[in-house]
């Protein structure tokens, strides 16, 4: 089996990646990027000198899926996806709308994505098996980033592609930091329950939707579910003490913990304000909405 990790970030790099799984003559593609980078994706097609039968989407969101149409045209490999997001790949107009009010001009970046015709696009049931190509892939519904959130597991190879469902990963000041990343709508029970399902599969590799591959996989995702639990404790406390603005909660929590200090004092603006302010939004949305 071959696992190439294709770069499909439309400014800057090893942000955002789709995945290129290769099994003798059988090919898969795991979430596809934006739309604006689909050329990346097709170049490396041609490399490999190979068309995938499945492009398979951990999620909807633009950064994950925005190219999944066009690539399926290109292809016609069918797309699978969890079935809460079947709808939004035919017609992505209410996607592409909602994006725009969440990213702003990042959802230009991205592209809007093109719809897909209905014949070529599959639902994944959780816990369903697709076998092609000697590979047995499980898929497995984990919400709290998005409610059409899927993960894909490789069994027999004990290799998980994530998406976005255990965090992004960022190489930081010397240190690997994880985390959520999810304005709202966050769901960080329903979160904490899908990290905790895929620590009871015990993979031993993972891939990110952003970005690379781990090699110790359940200790990461122990260690994330660990801070994401530090993290909801932290803003607990500011709303107890009357603190909801999302800036004076976010230096709330950087004051107290020295992973979140490092993200939130970062110079660079997609670290501090795309990746770390992000997460803290979504969490004191979601916090607040349980009063």
């Amino acid at each position: 089996m071959k696992l190439r990790v294709i770069d499909v970030t439309p400014v800057g790099e090893r942000l955002i990646a789709s995945y290129l799984l290769v099994e003798g003559s059988e090919a898969l593609l795991i979430d596809t990027g934006p739309r604006s980078t689909v050329d990346r994706v097709l170049e490396a097609l041609r490399e490999e000198d190979v068309r995938p039968s499945y492009i398979i989407l951990t999620h909807i969101h633009l950064d994950h899926a925005g190219a999944a149409a066009d690539l399926a045209r290109e292809t016609g490999a069918t797309i699978i996806v969890h079935p809460r997001g079947a709808k939004h790949i035919v017609n992505p107009d209410k996607l592409w709308e909602a994006s725009r009010a969440v990213l702003g001009p990042v959802a230009d970046l991205y592209g809007k994505p093109s719809p897909a015709p209905g014949h070529l696009v599959r639902e994944a049931g959780d816990g369903e098996v697709l076998e092609v190509g000697g590979l047995r892939l499980r898929f497995i519904h984990t919400p709290g980033h998005a409610s059409h959130h899927m993960s894909i597991l490789v069994e027999g190879r004990d290799l998980m592609f994530l998406g976005d469902s255990a965090g992004i990963v960022i190489e930081y000041m010397g240190e690997r930091v994880a985390l959520p990343s999810t304005p709202p709508p966050f769901k960080p029970q329903a979160y904490i329950e899908s990290v905790e399902k895929m620590i009871k599969m015990a993979p031993s590799e993972a891939a990110p939707g952003h970005y690379g591959t781990l090699t110790d996989a359940t200790s990461y995702l122990r260690g994330h579910l660990d801070q994401v639990r530090r993290w909801m404790s932290l803003v607990e406390e500011a709303l107890g003490e009357g603190i909801s603005d999302v800036a004076r909660v976010a230096e709330y929590v950087a004051d107290r913990d020295a992973t979140a200090s490092r993200l939130y004092s970062s110079s660079n603006p997609v670290i501090s304000q795309m990746f770390y302010m992000g997460t803290i939004w979504g969490l004191v949305e979601a916090l607040k909405g349980r009063g």
